[in-house]
Parts: structure tokens; C-alpha cells; sequence
């Protein structure tokens, strides 16, 4: 180890890519051979990003979930806390979830009438939590130490969906309640997250207005084509200023000269605004709104009201018959002056090819691979970089955070102790990272995934100073000429974090070529027409996940598993 730790400069890439062969060889030698099917995604496989968590049920439909989790170190890997929905504390050391859920398409179906045009979806699920934590808890960052929570566990019951959908003529969706909801246009599978709003923290309450999906502007021939969003959040949990509400919007616009090809950009912001301030008192305004969704105040021109967050996103896809294929570039914007592109290599940079044709079943059928940059943050050559302190607030302390969970991208780490405080609690937020993920069939009703991503980490900006100081120079000397200025080379720290997986299903899919007329039941000549599994007559899914930590950003390796079952009834 310290002869890997004195090499690390130079061998950065190649341990990458052994990563990549070491994880994949061994996640494929320990599967069984069956027949093919297509597995829907896992809790690792991103949502769509237009695609907003309704179940495409003919039905209703019940199915309950149990999550055993362990780590054989401190705490759970990276990949087993994360992009969770909020339901894996950070840090935590084992667990145990319980989730039931229930949806259904169309409330307004009726055996004898069904209007056209008008969709009522709902869905619901309740969760029952245990965590314990490690009896000297540590977290990720390694920068504070949080004892408040060492050697002990924790039990919480709640609601983790509650929502309602009304879509109107396909152009129009109001929806209420509690409901993932990601924003943006990456991946759609085994990504990092996306850096506005991804499935990282539990669900806040909200009421939201948005197409549906992209919609052709009459004239132009299916060519022009946008999408837009509008939504109000509501911010209950433990934080430094009570009760704040997210506003969030978009516009995206999709090109599209063939209908194959999608060329798309779109503009996106979301501000966290209004609250109970400490000492400030009441947040809450008209005026304080207006100035939050329209970005402008008279009193600060440099930084808009509230704690505000925007995007320009870009990116072409071409879906064909048999495979489909995209690209993002997404520009992170914290200020004013980043609408200048003052930062133009922050953000997330993401390709991915998925291969859909069912009637073949090859080993790997997608691949992503993402590059995030945070390093800037609208630091002039003067100022210490990482300067604009992404997700964090001077007013709204608690972060772009819900439930102890970034809201955001989680590579960004996050002390959730610090998140009622006075201090910020993002204590990793200036990183370079480099993500692979990749999925593929093995046999009917096993499937395979893993993740391995690599990063740099520098901490936030304070930490270049031995001596307290800004972050940024106000009289225009140059912070990092001063004595007690550290170097952000002597800061790093490297993760690495791996992750692999194995997934069973027992439900029946649809055949890719079935026949008219084939027997719709589960067995067929006495046979279970899932294959291999028709000794299990039961429609049940179940996984195994493990994870692996390594470097200097943590004090020990992280090693975990988790076994997972989902029962559809």
C-alpha cells in the first residue's frame, strides 16, 4: 500500500483500467448461466431524466422490498450509501429497509369508459429504517469528526412517495405530493448523479407543472421541439434556517432534422429561498420571491437571492430501432458572473451507449462514462480556487441538502451533523472525477452491473489557508502569495470506489417476437416460461451488491454487501 501511495501520480490511469478488468473478470466468472431477459433497472440505474418514477403498470401494482446491509469495515462503501433516495444514512455500518410500494397508471379508468386525453397516476410507498454506525465514526471527508452518532443505531419509519399526476392531451403534467425527480439530460443508467437534482436525498414535498416530454411546436414538422418545467419544494427536515422552500425551472429545446436524432439545450435554475433565519427572523417575502425566480436584487448584484444554483446543459442522442446513444455537456453555474463562463470547466461531461435489441443477448449492452470537474468555482488567478463554495450558502447554511443528503451530485462530499450548524456542511466540494459504469446480460433473468469511479479531492477552499481567511481576494492581493497559503497539490487526496453487482429476476417478460394467439399464463405445457427459474413460481427480484473503498481520502478501506428481494404481488 505505501508503495502504491508513492507511485499514485504516475499510475493513476493504469490502476483505473485495472479496475475496469479486475471488477468486470470477476464479476462475470461467478455467474450462473441461464436464458435472456431484460431486467428493469435497479435501484443503481438512474431514472430517466424525463421519465419522473411512474410506473408503466397496465394495473395496479403492489411490491414490497427488503435491503440487508453490511460493511466488513467502518462504514458502507460509497456505492451502497449513495444515489439511494435517501434511505442509507451516511456512514452508517449495517441496515436494515423495509419498503412497501404501490402505483397505478390511471385512476380515471373505468371498465366502460376511459377518457382519452386525461391520465390520474399515483403512486405510494412506506419505509421502516434501521442503521447502526461504527463505534468511532468518521466521516468521508476526513476533515471533523462527528461523535454524536458513534456506536449507536438508528430507527425511522416514514413516507418515501405520496404523490398524484395529472397529464392532460399528452402536453401538460401537475403533480403533488412526495416524488423523485431528477433534472437534467446525462445517462440514464449507473451514473454519478446528476449535478442539479439527482435520486441522492429523499424526496421533498412539492407541486410541480412540466410536459411530459418533449412536444413538437405545431409548423415546424416534429423539428422543433421543447420542454420545460416549473416546480415549488418544501423543506421540513433539521436545518440552520427552518423551513425553506426550492424553486426550480427549465427550458430545453430538441432539434431534431431526422426523428433518430435529438439535438438538445436547455437552460436550467433552482434557488433555495424564504425560511427561518436564526437571527435574520422570516425569509418568507413576495418580493423575496419574485427576486429568487427571477435572479435579481438591487441590494447584491454579484450573488442572486437565495441559495442559487443554474446550468446550461447540451447534448445530441440518436435512438435507433436496435441501440441508442448520447452525450452531455452540463456547465455549472453558482453565480452571476458564471453566466460569463468565468468557470468553463466545471461541471459533468458524460457519454453512453445502451444496445436495445432483445433478440440477442450479449455480456455488455451499456456503457457510460462521466468526467466531473469542480475546481474553479469562479476563482479568479488571485483568489483560492474553489472560491464559489458550490451547494453551500452564507445565508442558507444547510446546503443544497434534504434529510442529511446532497441534493446534488454525491461525489461532492457531505458532514450531515454540520447541516443544522453555523458551518458549512459540505467538506469536499473541489474535485476532479472519472466514472465508468457498465451493465450486460449473463442469462434469462440475470443480469450484471458495476461502477468504478476515481477522484482527486481537495476539500473546500478554506483549507489552502493555515491562517483564517477569505476565500476571495477583496482588495485585490493575491491570496495565494500569501505565507500561510497552501497549495491545492498538497491538499489531494484520492478515492477510489468500486462497485458490482448481480441481479435475479423470476417475472415473466414479453417474448421479443411472440406470436399471436401465445398463451398468456405463467406456465405453459407444464413449464414456467421464465426458464431456468421455473422452480421458483413466484414473480420475485432479488440482487447482490458489494463495494469497495481505497486511498488516502479514507483513514482504513471500506469493504460492504447487500442483499436485496423485491416480492410482486
Amino acid at each position: 500500500m505505501r508503495l502504491f501511495y508513492h507511485l499514485r501520480d504516475r499510475a493513476n490511469a493504469f490502476l483505473f483500467g485495472l479496475m475496469f478488468i479486475g471488477l468486470g473478470t470477476l464479476a462475470l466468472a461467478g455467474m450462473a448461466s441461464a436464458q435472456s431477459l431484460n431486467v428493469p433497472a435497479s435501484h443503481h440505474m438512474m431514472a430517466n431524466p424525463y421519465y419522473h418514477g411512474h410506473l408503466k403498470q397496465s394495473k395496479d401494482a403492489w411490491f414490497s422490498t427488503l435491503i440487508l446491509s453490511h460493511a466488513a469495515s467502518t462504514s458502507l462503501p460509497f456505492w451502497l450509501q449513495s444515489n439511494r433516495g435517501g434511505i442509507i444514512p451516511l456512514e452508517s455500518s449495517a441496515g436494515v429497509v423495509v419498503l412497501q410500494n404501490w402505483s397505478h397508471p390511471n385512476l380515471l379508468a373505468h371498465p366502460n369508459y376511459t377518457h382519452p386525453n386525461w391520465i390520474l397516476s399515483a403512486e405510494a410507498s412506506l419505509f421502516l429504517q434501521n442503521s447502526r454506525y461504527p463505534k468511532t465514526h468518521q466521516p468521508e471527508s476526513n476533515l471533523t469528526a462527528t461523535e454524536s452518532t458513534a456506536g449507536k443505531s438508528s430507527t425511522r419509519a416514514g413516507i418515501q412517495t405520496l404523490s398524484a399526476h395529472l397529464t392532460g392531451y399528452n402536453f401538460v403534467r401537475l403533480s403533488a405530493g412526495r416524488f423523485h425527480q431528477t433534472i437534467g439530460i446525462g445517462a440514464p443508467y449507473l451514473t454519478t448523479g446528476q449535478m442539479m437534482m439527482s435520486l441522492n436525498a429523499r424526496p421533498a414535498w412539492k407541486i410541480s407543472l412540466e410536459n411530459p416530454d418533449f412536444f413538437a411546436i405545431p409548423g415546424t414538422r416534429g423539428f422543433l421541439n421543447f420542454k420545460a418545467h416549473w416546480s415549488e419544494s418544501f423543506l421540513f427536515d433539521d436545518r440552520f434556517v427552518d423551513r425553506p422552500k426550492i424553486h426550480q425551472k427549465y427550458l430545453y429545446v430538441n432539434l431534431k432534422p431526422v426523428p433518430e436524432l435529438s439535438l438538445m439545450g436547455g437552460i436550467i435554475h433552482g434557488v433555495m429561498y424564504g425560511g427561518t433565519h436564526p437571527t435574520l427572523g422570516s425569509l418568507d417575502s413576495v418580493q423575496g420571491y419574485i427576486d429568487s425566480v427571477t435572479g435579481l436584487s438591487e441590494a447584491n448584484e454579484a450573488t442572486p437571492p437565495g441559495n442559487g444554483i443554474a446550468a446550461y446543459d447540451f447534448g445530441p442522442a440518436y435512438h435507433a430501432k436496435k441501440w441508442s446513444a448520447g452525450a452531455m455537456r452540463l456547465f455549472f453555474l453558482e453565480d452571476r458572473v458564471s453566466m460569463r463562463f468565468r468557470s468553463p470547466w466545471d461541471g459533468m461531461w458524460s457519454g453512453w451507449f445502451h444496445w436495445k435489441d432483445r433478440s440477442s443477448l450479449p455480456w455488455i449492452d451499456y456503457v457510460v462514462y462521466e468526467h466531473i470537474n469542480t475546481k474553479k468555482q469562479d476563482a479568479r488567478s488571485i483568489d483560492a480556487l474553489g472560491a464559489a463554495r458550490y451547494y453551500t450558502h452564507d445565508v442558507w447554511r444547510g446546503g443544497w441538502t434534504h434529510e442529511g443528503h446532497l441534493l446534488g451530485n454525491p461525489l461532492l462530499s457531505l458532514d450531515p451533523g454540520l447541516i443544522p450548524e453555523i458551518a458549512r456542511p459540505v467538506t469536499n466540494g473541489i474535485l476532479v472525477a472519472h466514472h465508468v459504469g457498465i451493465m450486460g446480460n449473463v442469462a434469462q433473468g440475470v443480469r450484471w452491473e458495476m461502477m468504478m469511479t476515481y477522484s482527486r479531492n481537495y476539500g473546500v477552499c478554506e483549507d489552502q489557508f493555515t491562517e483564517v481567511e477569505v476565500c476571495n481576494s477583496k482588495d485585490g492581493t493575491d491570496l495565494r502569495s500569501k505565507p500561510y497559503y497552501v497549495p491545492l497539490k498538497e491538499l489531494r487526496k484520492d478515492r477510489y470506489s468500486l462497485f458490482g453487482g448481480v441481479i435475479f429476476d423470476t417475472r415473466r417478460q414479453p417474448k421479443p417476437h411472440r406470436q399471436h394467439g401465445e398463451a398468456k399464463h405463467r406456465r405453459k405445457n407444464g413449464r414456467n416460461i421464465s426458464g431456468r427459474w421455473g422452480w421458483l413460481d413466484v414473480p420475485v427480484r432479488f440482487h447482490i451488491y458489494t463495494g469497495l473503498d481505497w486511498g488516502d481520502f479514507f483513514d482504513k478501506p471500506r469493504m460492504g454487501a447487500e442483499f436485496g428481494l423485491m416480492v410482486f404481488y
